[in-house]
């Protein structure tokens, strides 16, 4: 019984060292790289507080995000990438009351500023922290070889043209919120933790 209320030392990663061409590129804390999970097809959960005035309205749980990168070159030759996010969640607490249209337009809006947020940290420090110079080496070698042996490949804040966040949120269960416009209502499914 004594060894389990024992606490097994645990390690928290709070942010990471980019490495640019084998040497330092900067540290990075975890504050400004949470556009990073959208990113990253491993994520296995994250979560999402919604606030609305100040006060809170939704925490939401995703999983398995999935995303694309499409690279276009504006008139003047400059490469521009628009990033897509789907995203599928549930909803695990509800503080105000609210209707799903309005959760899954605050959710889309938050997660396409925290992409936002971390490409523009990591261009600050010349750093391509999604990597969307290897989408373009992986869909188009010629170009990348040709852009690559004239050091034409530099990001910035304009070569993110777009991103496009897509929600979709799972509901049923103890919580009901109503459509507006519509006498019809919405089951929401809560999430507990198993011990």
């Amino acid at each position: 019984m004594e060894e389990r209320s024992k606490k097994t030392p645990q390690f928290k990663i709070d942010g990471v060292y980019a490495i640019k061409a084998g040497t330092n590129g900067g540290w990075f804390p975890e504050t400004q790289l949470s556009g990073l999970r959208w990113m990253t097809p491993s994520t296995a959960q994250s979560f999402v507080h919604l606030d609305r005035e100040g006060k809170p309205l939704a925490d939401l749980s995703f999983s398995k995000p999935k995303h694309k990168v499409k690279i276009t070159f504006d008139q003047s030759g400059q490469l521009r990438f628009s990033i897509y996010v789907d995203v599928h969640g549930f909803i695990d607490e509800l503080s105000e009351k609210t209707d799903m249209e309005e959760l899954r337009k605050r959710a889309e809006q938050k997660i396409k500023q925290e992409i936002r947020d971390t490409y523009q940290n990591g261009i600050k420090k010349g750093i391509d922290l999604y990597s969307l110079k290897n989408y373009l080496y992986k869909q188009d070698i010629q170009t990348w070889k040709r852009l690559s042996e004239s050091n034409k490949i530099t990001l910035t804040k304009a070569s993110l043209k777009t991103i496009q966040v897509h929600v979709r949120l799972d509901h049923s269960g103890l919580y009901r919120l109503k459509n507006r416009g519509s006498s019809k209502s919405v089951r929401l499914h809560l999430l507990l933790p198993h011990f």
